[in-house]
């Protein structure tokens, strides 16, 4: 099934509320403006079908990323070197991160924001940025579980390893917590 037909097109995505008619649209449909807007509107992750030079469109794109942040991944390799993009991406899902380029991989106000959001993205940052104690605690203390991702140097740092320890305690007393409420039920 092809679907060419851009008036079709855009009829089947409204109906459906979703982009996935996108996939047997022509290539022309998919470098459409309208089309791709209408699709990025229903799906934030529709910008993958796009055309690269609509995955380059910054309305598009901003569309795109504050809907979902890992959208970023279907951008132009323009866009996830654009610090604003990045930071909005990263601030939405903090593992947006993994498709920023490098270099805001290693820019500390990125990486802050996407660990402040998501601890795990820490994953994701430079190895500077896991050397980085400021950086690695606030990883840690959003999500104990970064501390595997931290340099060698600070894992045997005594000040990150006594935050790590309290998280875990904090994240700990939040799952016994949890399995209280719900044994209630039971």
């Amino acid at each position: 099934m092809v679907i060419s037909n851009k008036k079709e097109l855009l009829e089947l995505m409204a109906q459906s509320g979703g982009d996935h008619y996108l996939i047997y649209a022509t290539e022309e449909l998919k470098d459409d403006r309208e089309v791709i807007l209408m699709a990025v509107k229903n799906d934030p992750f529709a910008i993958q079908h796009a055309s690269e030079r609509l995955r380059d469109d910054t309305d598009i794109a901003l569309l795109a990323i504050s809907g979902h942040g890992t959208t970023l991944q279907h951008l132009s390799d323009r866009l996830k070197d654009d610090k604003a993009f990045v930071l909005i991406a990263v601030k939405k899902n903090g593992e947006a991160l993994e498709y920023a380029s490098e270099n805001l991989k290693d820019d500390k106000d990125v990486v802050l924001t996407a660990v402040k959001n998501n601890g795990y993205a820490l994953e994701y940052a430079s190895e500077n940025m896991r050397n980085n104690k400021e950086v690695v605690l606030a990883a840690i203390q959003k999500f104990s579980g970064a501390f595997k991702f931290a340099s060698e140097e600070l894992q045997n740092d005594p000040e990150v390893i006594d935050i790590y320890e309290k998280q875990q305690d904090i994240e700990d007393e939040k799952y016994n917590m949890r399995s209280e409420e719900h044994n209630l039920y039971f």
